[in-house]
């Protein structure tokens, strides 16, 4: 494996018997190949709803009208959404027949990496962002709705942290 190869991984990610990663569409129920071209820009779309929300809550951050921060939020969703079903997946091949089996989880795919400086690095980042967002909200006398979302945001960060950690733990020498 290359030193540059990341490991795509999530809920609907699975490998074919070619040993390819699939992204598995059940409501089409068509599978798409990502081929290690593609696969910032599935790191990229499938995080567009997390990507949009963090987007919203930092928005809110800096006093900027709730509305607006929704609005903003719903926008960049939107946009991501269109753009991975118009531009992205149709750039990917298609299996018609494909019968998801192996599911790659989160943490097998990062102790797969085998990148402990990166894994450890990510846990340190992740749990300090969880702390700094609560810290700033905090700080700035934010109002309790985009408290909460700051502390969804650091709950998130939070659980990749330790995600992270374990594989970190796990990823042997």
């Amino acid at each position: 494996m290359s030193k540059n190869q990341k490991i795509i991984s999530g809920r609907n990610i699975y490998k074919d018997d070619k040993g390819r990663d699939v992204l598995y569409i059940k409501s089409k129920k068509i599978g798409y190949v990502i081929q290690e071209k593609d696969q910032k820009g599935y790191t990229l779309y499938s995080n567009r709803y997390l990507i949009a929300g963090i987007a919203g809550i930092l928005a809110a951050n800096f006093d900027i009208s709730i509305i607006y921060c929704i609005i903003a939020t719903i926008a960049i969703a939107v946009f991501l959404e269109i753009r991975f079903r118009t531009s992205f997946l149709p750039t990917l091949v298609q299996l018609t027949n494909f019968i998801p089996t192996e599911n790659i989880s989160t943490l097998d795919a990062l102790i797969q990496e085998k990148d402990k400086t990166r894994t450890l690095t990510l846990a340190i980042l992740y749990i300090l962002f969880a702390v700094l967002i609560v810290l700033n909200g905090i700080q700035l006398k934010v109002s309790p709705l985009i408290m909460a979302g700051n502390i969804i945001i650091a709950i998130a960060a939070l659980y990749m942290g330790i995600m992270n950690f374990i594989a970190f733990t796990k990823i042997k020498p």
